[in-house]
């Protein structure tokens, strides 16, 4: 079920509390440990942090309220009230260099800075000498959380602010960019999801990605439109995740490919109850058929592939059907409302089945980036966002994202995409997982060299694997290296960041 306006009061993502607590009031709206709220209570609370917003901090409508630290109730609660209060809500994505945190405050100009226990000395230096004010969450700082919210008064909700939140890429492309997310986006965003996601009544979403980053943004309002209860883990934890489905009774929920593989590594070893589980939504990196194929062995419920990105909301959705369907081999079909055409590098669109840059026009699109109109008009032109992916449509309609545009290696003069190799590498049953990338050539250009991790106990040596994609792809395409690692390395939103592989390889770190 998805609220709507009700008389005086129009839907937003300011009101989504508000108009719970009319409906709904005694039912749970989230729970974050031994804290638990109603709709009611909720309300209550972000009325009054709204209150809190504008007159102790002396907020104005567009200012900026930051955040820093684990994902946690009150992190929650100032995404609903900011939106009430008119501001824009800016978490901050702690696996991003100080450096870089320091630079999107700098370039953010927040008017307050809210932190957890663990992040106060990190906000301290953040903060430095700018006049920002420090607000900590059950710890020590210039303003109490509670103290703010208790000593203020209800405030009513504002007219909503087009843009609702920032989220700040993770840099893989150069500095960290703030993506400016809409009210009109964020909710539709939650209506279409709704259409296409099976969500129970009473649904009870697992709340384990980050709130700084993309989907973290549109989860915090999705839960809300649909008037389902959303359960806050702090961070993920593959034993914590079997406990929680198990306890809480959990329908849905939104995981990364990452956090798929380190839960069927840790297989549930006590057993916990996952029945309660309806729909896993999985989507941020490419996921190989072999782990799709084992996912769907473990889990007893649905899956759904969600292709989309900070810019662009959902693009490109798997449904249930299609994995039941064993139809796991493109990212699928276009979500409704959306856009996709795939382009040369002329802008001219191409006709189906030919590789292209992918570029998208909906509703859900960013309204550009903060404070920097020269990327901004580098990737939005005419009402259509160019995703820097590359990917080609098929017959039938369903689409395979085949690479980025920056990731293709062109060796001797043929274009290779590094996920057709990583899918031969990753069928073999040692390989635990794998990234393929360019290095220099001095007679090729580039040639293809690969990072490989291997299951604990497995064995497999370079030869085997360059014999596997001799046998499954043309020669040129074929590893002329194999690394052997530990790990991959991973952005802050956990893509592998092949950049930093080709950096590590080029000053022979690995």
């Amino acid at each position: 079920m998805l609220i709507d306006g009700v008389g005086s009061v129009p839907l937003s993502l300011g009101t989504i509390a508000e108009l719970n607590a009319a409906e709904i009031p005694a039912a749970e709206a989230v729970v974050d440990g031994e804290r638990r709220l109603t709709w009611a209570q909720l309300h209550d609370r972000t009325a009054r942090l709204a209150g809190a917003l504008r007159s102790t901090l002396r907020c104005v409508r567009g200012d900026r309220v930051a955040f820093v630290g684990e994902n946690c109730l009150e992190a929650f609660e100032l995404f609903h009230a900011a939106a009430r209060a008119g501001l824009l809500f800016v978490p901050l994505n702690d696996r991003l260099a100080p450096t870089e945190l320091r630079a999107i405050l700098d370039s953010v100009e927040p008017v307050a800075l809210f932190h957890t226990g663990d992040y106060a000395r990190l906000a301290a230096e953040l903060v430095g000498d700018a006049a920002v004010r420090r607000v900590g969450i059950r710890c020590a700082a210039e303003l109490s959380f509670e103290d703010l919210l208790q000593a203020a008064a209800a405030a009513p909700a504002v007219e909503p602010e087009p843009i609702a939140s920032i989220c700040f890429t993770s840099g893989t492309t150069g500095r960290p960019k703030g993506v400016l997310m809409t009210q009109v986006a964020q909710q539709v965003f939650a209506r279409l999801e709704a259409e296409l996601e099976p969500v129970p009544p009473g649904a009870r979403h697992l709340f384990v990605r980050p709130m700084a980053v993309a989907p973290g943004h549109r989860m915090i309002a999705w839960h809300g439109l649909t008037q389902g209860t959303t359960v806050i883990k702090p961070r993920f934890d593959t034993a914590e995740f079997f406990r929680t489905v198990a306890g809480e009774r959990i329908t849905n929920v939104l995981l990364a490919p990452t956090m798929l593989r380190m839960l069927l590594d840790d297989g549930n070893p006590d057993g916990h109850d996952l029945s309660s589980l309806v729909c896993i939504v999985y989507g941020g990196a490419p996921m190989s058929p072999q782990l799709l194929r084992d996912v769907l062995d473990f889990f007893p419920c649905s899956l759904m592939q969600g292709y989309g990105g900070s810019e662009a909301g959902q693009v490109l959705y798997l449904s249930g059907a299609d994995h039941r369907a064993g139809r796991i081999d493109s990212n699928g079909q276009r979500v409704p409302g959306v856009e996709v055409e795939m382009r040369a590098v002329s802008g001219v669109p191409l006709p189906v089945g030919e590789v292209g840059e992918l570029h998208v026009r909906s509703e859900m699109l960013m309204a550009g980036y903060w404070r920097d109109p020269v990327n901004t008009d580098k990737v939005l032109r005419g009402g259509w966002y160019a995703t820097g992916d590359l990917a080609q449509e098929e017959p039938d309609g369903y689409v395979r994202v085949v690479g980025r545009v920056s990731d293709m290696i062109i060796s001797g003069g043929f274009n290779i995409m590094p996920l057709e190799v990583e899918e031969v590498l990753g069928a073999h049953p040692a390989v635990r997982e794998v990234a393929v990338y360019a290095t220099p050539d001095p007679l090729w250009g580039e040639s293809v060299q690969a990072a490989v991790v291997v299951h604990h106990g497995s064995t497999v040596t370079a030869e085997e694997l360059i014999a596997l994609c001799r046998e499954r792809l043309a020669s040129f395409k074929k590893p002329q290296r194999i690394l052997f690692v530990d790990s991959i390395p991973r952005t802050g939103v956990g893509k592998i960041d092949k950049r930093a592989l080709r950096e590590a390889a080029a000053a022979g770190s690995i």
